[in-house]
């Protein structure tokens, strides 16, 4: 009897193992055969994810990895164009950031593709890439448009059409995820204006162009910009005007990113009475639909910090 007993466990236990296995499998097959809508790298993952959620037969996938960052000297990989070969519509930031765009448009015509940069004004590297006290002629459109709040709202909308043009049946799902994740982003940006109200008119250096974005919507004045790339190197004469400015300023505040090293920052703080704070770009995270919320209210609590160690070393 008791023999019979176990068998009969341990027959339940392999068919729920096989059930189990069976469900994931179909779960597999059924993320497969929806549509992909393919993201460009991390940040309009995110807010695709977000525009998405719920859509029965959509699937966002990420081009790249999570911790791949910015996509400046980013290089296809031939199980990248096997992705977007599968893909029903490809979504960019757009602005420049994607340099293999062109590639991809030629190699896949017929790949509709979403560029979330539409009808939003940009800044350009050379408007913030300076170091002496007159600016260069203007450069490239600088990118990082998602690193300001109010822009990156447009960019969630134009993620937003550009699925529902491609997935018009899922359009009401799309309108209705959009709205309700901008009340999330606008409550936030609301709360980082009156957070930051106090850093309008602050002297910073940045350590990275795309905080220019980021700087100019909380009223900060960028007293120099630092282009940081891994083929980057300054000379000491360079180096030295910078650390020449910053004594003659007073400036005490060098925003640094966490996804790069803080070796230069951290050599000039060393020569001056300024401070190395690290921000958050936001091109690299955990899989989680608050990312960009997260990293965007880990910025404010920096900046917050900063002005008020600022203040306090000028007393």
């Amino acid at each position: 009897m008791k023999y019979k007993t176990a068998v009969v466990v341990v027959s339940l236990a392999l068919a729920s193992t096989v059930l189990i296995g069976a469900a994931r499998g179909l779960s597999r097959r059924s993320e497969q055969q929806k549509q992909q809508a393919v993201a460009s790298f991390y940040p309009v993952y995110i807010a695709a994810m977000n525009v998405a959620e719920g859509a029965a037969d959509v699937n966002v996938v990420n081009l790249t990895q999570p911790q791949t960052g910015c996509l400046h000297d980013f290089t296809l990989r031939p199980q990248d164009m096997i992705t977007l070969e599968g893909a029903s519509l490809f979504l960019t930031n757009g602005a420049g950031m994607e340099s293999f765009l062109e590639d991809v448009v030629q190699s896949l015509p017929e790949l509709p593709v979403t560029d979330s940069s539409s009808g939003i004004s940009l800044l350009h590297t050379e408007e913030s890439l300076h170091v002496g006290d007159e600016h260069e002629e203007e450069g490239e459109e600088n990118a990082h448009i998602w690193m300001s709040p109010r822009r990156y709202e447009q960019q969630v909308r134009n993620i937003c059409a550009g699925l529902s043009e491609q997935f018009p049946q899922d359009a009401a799902l799309f309108e209705e995820n959009t709205e309700k994740y901008l009340a999330k982003v606008e409550a936030l940006r609301s709360e980082m204006a009156e957070a930051l109200s106090g850093a309008k008119g602050m002297r910073v250096i940045l350590f990275h162009d795309s905080f220019a974005y980021f700087a100019e919507e909380f009223g900060m004045e960028i007293a120099a910009a630092i282009p940081i790339e891994a083929d980057t190197a300054l000379s000491a004469g360079e180096i030295a005007q910078i650390v020449a400015k910053i004594k003659a300023t007073g400036i005490r505040v060098l925003f640094a990113e966490e996804q790069y090293s803080t070796e230069l920052a951290d050599a000039i703080a060393r020569e001056t009475e300024a401070k190395v704070y690290l921000l958050d770009t936001g091109v690299s995270g955990e899989d989680s639909p608050d990312a960009y919320l997260n990293a965007m209210r880990k910025n404010m609590e920096t900046v917050q910090r900063a002005l008020q160690e600022n203040a306090a070393a000028k007393e």
